[in-house]
């Protein structure tokens, strides 16, 4: 489990940034259409929230999934050269 760490949580990042991707995809859509449907006061501003979350919580799910992978990217590196330190050693 702890073995190879770097590799897990790069793949975690990948799977949070399609989760959390598709969440605010949906739940944008979700707000849009719920208001077009049904005459909701306000539905400016709901309609305006709805497009933020979609394009916003994609966009930071990218941002954060850059910085998971990276952090898993830096420890897997550290990995190899701790690995090939021994070897030498």
């Amino acid at each position: 489990m702890f073995k190879n760490s770097g590799a897990t949580i790069k793949t975690l990042a990948k799977i949070l940034f399609y989760f959390i991707s598709i969440s605010c995809v949906l739940i944008g859509m979700f707000l849009i259409l719920f208001v077009s449907q049904n005459n909701v006061e306000g539905h400016n501003s709901i309609i305006i929230t709805g497009i933020v979350i979609t394009i916003g919580g994609v966009i930071l799910a990218y941002i954060q999934s850059l910085l998971l992978y990276g952090y898993g990217e830096l420890i897997e590196t550290n990995q190899k050269i701790k690995s090939q330190l021994e070897k030498i050693k």
